[in-house]
């Protein structure tokens, strides 16, 4: 590992501490290092790793944009923001979800690679949470989310591998699309 991604896990470690995820009730930074795992798998860019690794930093910390420019440089700063969703009230999260992960889906279209291998390792990241919780609760798992209805889920997370096809070939990919299958077959 290099400086730029120890410097990664020191503002991850430091700026998520004692955060919870909310869903699956672990420390978060258990979801930040397995994304950042799975594009270990996919790429030997530092910049990118770290850039997977910091990717919820901007949305659920008090570490602001100018930071993380100033810390890690104009690459890393644009993966992050490429992912990162505007600071909104709980009850405009609710109201906008659908536009939210529609200007997600779409900006995917346009986006360099490194920006597609974030959203790739961050969203299986969440799928793998998703899938362990269903496991257990099956049909109740929904219950735990803001927007409760499984089939918003299942087209979001369609609609993503659907942009990600390129990744056909990689086992992220595979993993993803077995797990969209599991979920919601």
């Amino acid at each position: 590992m290099g400086e730029l991604f120890n410097k990664a896990i020191e503002i991850v470690i430091k700026y998520h501490d004692g955060q919870i995820r909310k869903i699956t009730g672990l420390p978060v930074i258990f979801h930040l290092f397995d994304a950042a795992c799975i594009a270990s798998s996919l790429t030997d860019d530092e910049e990118v790793w770290s850039a997977v690794l910091l990717h919820d930093i901007l949305e659920i910390t008090t570490y602001t944009a100018s930071q993380l420019l100033e810390d890690f440089g104009p690459k890393v700063h644009q993966y992050v923001l490429s992912h990162t969703e505007e600071k909104i009230d709980e009850l405009s999260r609710v109201i906008y979800w659908n536009v939210r992960k529609e200007t997600s889906i779409m900006k995917m279209s346009s986006s360099p690679i490194q920006e597609k291998i974030l959203v790739l390792c961050a969203e299986l990241s969440n799928l793998r949470a998703l899938y362990k919780d269903f496991l257990v609760l099956k049909d109740k798992v929904w219950e735990r989310f803001t927007i409760k209805n499984s089939s918003d889920h299942k087209w979001y997370y369609s609609s993503v591998l659907q942009k990600l096809y390129e990744f056909k070939d990689t086992y992220p990919y595979v993993e993803y699309k077995r797990l969209v299958y599991l979920i919601w077959s």
